[in-house]
């Protein structure tokens, strides 16, 4: 974030952040597309060993699941970037709003400043006693949004597309591993394996609709933001 002066004329912040944030965006999205690529080299790598090293009986039933090592992980760090970039573009879009119609209701703070207050206000310990309002925004219910999603009937393709690539490997992790008949000690790892794939497949789904329909979406970060700077335009 470039660095301001309290004193200094911020009327040029808007077009400041807005070429600051872009960059910032771009390179999370580019952070995203390598933890894909290296989670599928990664896997591919790891089974390929598995398969070609000469273990025991046990050890060689549990060498498929040392992949979920990265893919798990990666599974998890891509949604929380993608919540991340749900809030920058929600600011973003309040960056816009105040490049076209400039003026003190579009007044900006600063990112980093706006953000601090973002966190506040959602952990409700802000110190203007205000929370941030939640208005749901989708036209259907939990049931059909989840329809939607598996048929691929949404305009974020992509974050459900994402999702089954970790699916798929982590799920392919667990059934090679079954397949090598896990028994005795093994089996001790196995069902461990199973759970955190199990937790990570309920949890990240849940991530992933509310990026999509819920308090993560783009829509609803612009509201969270128009609450949070008419808040700090309130105290200016």
């Amino acid at each position: 974030m470039p660095d301001c002066d309290p004193c200094e004329d911020l009327s040029g912040l808007p077009e400041l952040e807005h070429k600051w944030l872009r960059g910032e965006l771009r390179d999370l999205k580019e952070c995203q597309v390598r933890y894909i690529f290296y989670t599928v080299v990664a896997t591919g790598a790891l089974l390929g060993l598995a398969g070609s090293v000469n273990f025991g009986d046990s050890m060689k039933a549990l060498s498929p699941l040392f992949a979920l090592v990265i893919v798990l992980p990666f599974w998890w760090i891509f949604f929380d970037k993608a919540r991340v970039i749900t809030r920058a573009v929600g600011y973003y879009r309040k960056i816009e709003e105040a490049i076209i119609h400039p003026g003190q209701e579009s007044r900006l703070f600063g990112y980093e400043r706006s953000l601090k207050r973002f966190r506040s206000m959602q952990d409700g310990n802000d110190k203007s006693g205000k929370r941030l309002e939640y208005k749901e925004s989708q036209d259907f219910g939990l049931w059909e949004s989840f329809t939607r999603l598996l048929l691929l009937r949404t305009s974020h393709t992509y974050w459900v597309l994402v999702y089954g690539v970790f699916f798929v490997l982590s799920s392919l992790c667990l059934l090679l591993s079954y397949l090598l008949k896990v028994e005795g000690w093994a089996l001790l790892g196995f069902l461990v394996a199973a759970v955190g794939v199990v937790v990570s497949v309920v949890c990240n789904w849940k991530l992933m609709w509310r990026l999509i329909y819920g308090p993560h979406s783009y829509d609803t970060n612009e509201d969270f933001w128009g609450q949070v700077l008419k808040v700090m335009r309130d105290e200016a």
